[in-house]
């Protein structure tokens, strides 16, 4: 995480000075996509979740008419189904205008039911490795997202690639978190 802490800052000061934050953005907006998403803790790894996701953002600005802002939330689901087979998140975003072409990158905080591995019948006594395992991968989230190749369209925004590189907690780091927004559609309310 500390290695890609300086790109995360190059991605987001080029995305402030892409171009301007221009007024007619759309302010509300509501998307649906798909994900694929997984944990890699220190020793084995979780299976990849592909599912959907429901997300709504609204856009910010500091003055009247520019709004480089996104400040949103939203729900995923996906298969295999853990016991609690959804994620809740927050997300603030910096976007550029370029054109139809809207670059957008920031943080991103989740609590996530998916964070366990698979339950593995071998004949081992509960509380075993797999137990102490599951431990180590905490409920909570902290990650990076970047939509570089995110356009608008009138009313519409299309996503595709939208990439989030991030960590567990707590603790803080107890495996890393990936997940690829593979195609997502908005539409400005």
């Amino acid at each position: 995480m500390r290695r890609a802490l300086p790109s995360m800052l190059w991605l987001s000061g080029v995305l402030a000075f892409a171009g301007r934050a221009h007024a007619d953005a759309p302010d509300h907006q509501l998307a649906a996509g798909a994900v694929a998403f997984t944990y890699l803790p220190a020793v084995g790894t979780t299976p990849t979740c592909f599912g959907g996701e429901v997300s709504y953002h609204f856009a910010l600005g500091l003055r009247e008419g520019a709004k480089p802002f996104r400040i949103g939330g939203g729900v995923r689901t996906a298969a295999p189904l853990p016991t609690v087979p959804l994620e809740g998140f927050l997300q603030t975003q910096l976007q550029g205008h370029l054109g139809a072409w809207r670059p957008a990158a920031g943080p991103e905080v989740g609590v996530s039911g998916f964070a366990r591995f698979p339950v593995v019948t071998t004949g081992r006594p509960e509380g075993g490795f797999a137990s102490r395992r599951d431990d180590a991968l905490g409920v909570g989230y902290l990650a990076f997202a970047a939509s570089p190749l995110r356009f608008e369209f009138g009313r519409w925004t299309l996503v595709a690639l939208e990439s989030h590189i991030g960590a567990s907690f707590p603790p803080l780091g107890g495996a890393a978190r990936v997940q690829l927004g593979l195609v997502q559609m908005g539409f400005a309310l």
